[in-house]
């Protein structure tokens, strides 16, 4: 039996840790080459308490501002992606720091 996952760009939705106001945390895995990378915190703000039009025509400016920015202290591997109008960030996966 094929399990279909939901897709954001080149990121793959794995397994659903938990939905609020915001919307869902998922754990994630970018797609390299065909095949699952490196894990991810996805965060889909698809939640009531956002304001997700403007999310999404922001999402090109946050790449930008996530590019410049090389901090220690910030998640790495920065995601910002939209599916079918849903928009969603993420980083990498670190074991019990989720992006919450």
């Amino acid at each position: 039996m094929v399990e279909i996952h939901r897709r954001f760009d080149d990121v793959i939705v794995l397994r659903e840790i938990f939905d609020d106001d915001l919307g869902h945390l998922y754990r994630a895995a970018a797609i390299d080459d065909g095949s699952l990378g490196r894990e991810l915190w996805l965060r889909v703000l698809d939640g009531s308490g956002v304001p997700t039009r403007s999310v999404v025509g922001a999402i090109d400016r946050a790449r930008e501002i996530a590019d410049t920015l090389h901090d220690p202290p910030l998640p790495p591997g920065s995601v910002f992606a939209v599916d079918d109008g849903v928009p969603a960030i993420g980083c990498d996966y670190t074991a019990g720091q989720p992006l919450n």
